[in-house]
């Protein structure tokens, strides 16, 4: 059984993934937005740091280090969203050599040929110099360790990130279908009705899925991720689909729901899904039927 590419209902699934994507791209810059302005990269940074090393005054030090701020144009310091392991091992390195004595001191004991931390050593440093003392402690293998470690830590914090960001697609997502009235059900009978409405939408997903420039991207600023929601809303606009309250669209019922569940499901999987669906689609409809053999 061939596919017939040429098909309505073929069209009516490009159409909705079109849509589907440019909501999804609504979404994805006002969650970049948000955690923009409510520095949540930043914060997670910081408190997986604090997690991570389980000593206030030592993560206070190596959060304040120079190597771990980020420098920006002027005499403001902006709290980083990203540090490299590299970074992160050189700073911890200094201050712990900057310890009194005293105190937990993987990096002075490792200077000094010991093989184990003392006693009051928190975990963390304790399971560094072990993992560096096999075969011999020096310093590069603890920098080593501890770049390792650190690598280890911001997997789980990039884990934190991508649950607050899902929990915020999720929240949008539901106000867009309901607050917009994104009925999936009617949009695709409405697609299936008009020829003229399908063609437009399809050549508008045709063409963005071979624009590299439609590929999502992370905003930098709030206003990118402002300029952001506006082009693609303005997208949405220009297809002139059956949504919005109003203009014979305020009917709610049983299929209303219905519809508005498939666009909350369909926009809580993220642009990134609706790009790559849109693209393998786009390719199926530019490369068409497979001709039939020669006889």
């Amino acid at each position: 059984m061939s596919l017939d590419l040429g098909n309505p209902i073929f069209e009516v699934a490009l159409g909705l993934s079109f849509v589907f994507f440019l909501f999804s791209l609504v979404i994805s810059s006002a969650v970049e937005g948000i955690a923009k302005i409510l520095q949540v990269r930043e914060r997670k940074l910081e408190e997986g740091v604090k997690l991570m090393l389980g000593d206030e005054e030592l993560a206070k030090g190596v959060i304040e280090s120079p190597l771990f701020r980020a420098d920006v144009t002027g005499k403001r310091k902006h709290r980083p969203a990203y540090v490299s392991a590299r970074n992160f091992a050189l700073s911890l390195t200094r201050i712990l050599r900057a310890r009194g004595a005293g105190q937990p001191n993987p990096v002075a004991q490792v200077e000094a040929g010991i093989g184990t931390c003392a006693p009051n050593a928190a975990d963390q440093l304790h399971g560094l110099l072990e993992d560096a003392n096999e075969g011999g402690a020096t310093l590069a293998k603890f920098r080593a360790s501890v770049e390792r470690w650190f690598d280890d830590g911001m997997d789980r914090v990039s884990g934190w990130y991508r649950g607050w960001s899902q929990w915020w697609t999720c929240i949008l997502a539901l106000a867009i279908a309901v607050g917009l009235n994104v009925d999936a059900i009617r949009i695709a009978e409405r697609l299936g009705d008009s020829t003229a409405l399908r063609t437009a939408v399809v050549e508008g997903a045709q063409a963005t899925a071979e624009s590299e420039a439609a590929e999502p991207t992370e905003a930098k600023t709030p206003t990118e991720a402002g300029e952001g929601v506006a082009s693609a809303l303005n997208e949405v606009k220009a297809l002139n689909l059956p949504i919005l309250w109003g203009e014979g669209n305020d009917k709610v019922n049983l299929n209303t729901a219905a519809g508005w569940l498939i666009t909350f499901l369909a926009l809580s999987l993220g642009a990134p899904f609706w790009f790559s669906a849109l693209g393998k689609l786009a390719h199926l409809k530019t490369t068409g039927k497979k001709p039939e053999p020669a006889t």
